[in-house]
Parts: C-alpha cells; structure tokens; sequence
C-alpha cells in the first residue's frame, strides 16, 4: 500500500492533536478518549514542526491542528502534511474568525473549521466523519475525497452529500472572494 492510502480495518485510527496550550491539547485529548476510547491512537505535538514530524513518523490519517503556534503555524502544517499524504483528514480547531484563514483551510481540502470554545458536539461529531473517511478505501471506491462524482457504488449517502456542500461551498467562496464575506455567510449557504 502506498502512503496517502487509508485501509484501516484492525488497526486504530491515529490522530495528531496540535495545539501549543497543554491544557488545551490534554482536554481535547480527553474529550476524544472518553468518546472513542480505544478506537483512536493519539498523538500530540505544541508546535507545527512538531505536528509534521509526528505526522509523517506515525502515518497519522487525522490532523487537528490550532492556527495559531510558534514557529510554523497550522496553515503552513497542513501543507505540509496535504502534500505527503492525500488521503488523510485535516480539522483545524482554532479561535481566528478570518476570512483569509479559512479560504486557506479550504486550499488544503480541510474536512472541517471550528472555532473555540468549540461545541463538544460539533468535535465529535466532526471526528466521526474522519475516522469514517479514514476507514474507506479509496483507490476500490475511486471517489475523491471532495469530487461531486459518484462512481463508488459503497459511498455512504451522508458523504456524498458532505462532498457535494463541500463542492457547494468551494463554489460559493471562489464566486464571492472579493465580497466581504465571513464565516456565517459560508455557514448559511451550507
């Protein structure tokens, strides 16, 4: 298999948590612990360089990722870690409320951008659809992670749908940029 390939069947799924506040990274970790338990392998890093490493020594198939850390922050991360791996989950979790930080999530075909204090509900909820596309096959399936193609028979209709708004969103974005637009706007057309 190569890198960038997600088969996970017996194996946890492993995620890296990047934030450079401890007490931030250990109750997300804890937040993550009690829902999946032994379902997910964590990873923690306090600084982007950091968060590449980690990623790229474990093979991690999830990423969330602060914005805002010493030295590389979790924009320039999460190129760094798209560009080894195609297939992995990227989630920044983080308290910039910026048009210009989002469009670059979006760059990097992050799965998802929550502000904090994020709702436990919202992480969870969010992480469960990672560790879904992490189980995935997608070289049997053929789908892109965010194509309106439908060419895999075994694609759950919640993630077409989720590849779909996404393409939806994508859309509106690059139709609106020069709009002083934020965050609720892209929310609303969602």
């Amino acid at each position: 298999m190569m890198r960038g390939e997600i088969v996970l069947e017996n194996e946890k799924c492993r995620i890296l948590i990047a934030d450079d506040e401890p007490i931030e990274r250990m109750v997300i970790s804890k937040t993550i612990q009690n829902y999946f338990e032994e379902e997910l392998e964590i990873f923690q890093a306090e600084n982007g360089r950091e968060a590449i490493e980690l990623f790229q020594k474990h093979d991690c198939h999830i990423a969330l990722l602060d914005i805002s850390m010493p030295g590389i922050n979790g924009l320039d991360a999460a190129e760094e870690i798209r560009k080894g791996n195609q297939a992995c989950s990227i989630i920044f979790l983080t308290a910039y409320d910026e048009f210009d930080y989002a469009k670059r999530a979006i760059k990097v075909r992050a799965l998802d951008y929550l502000l904090k204090p994020s709702a436990k509900e919202d992480l969870i909820a969010v992480l469960e659809e990672a560790v879904y596309l992490s189980r995935q096959d997608f070289t049997k399936t053929k789908v892109p992670l965010y194509s309106t193609e439908t060419e895999g028979k075994d694609e759950k209709p919640e993630v077409v749908k989720n590849q779909i708004l996404t393409e939806h969103i994508r859309e509106y974005l690059e139709t609106h940029y020069m709009e002083d637009i934020c965050l609720q706007d892209a929310a609303e057309q969602l």
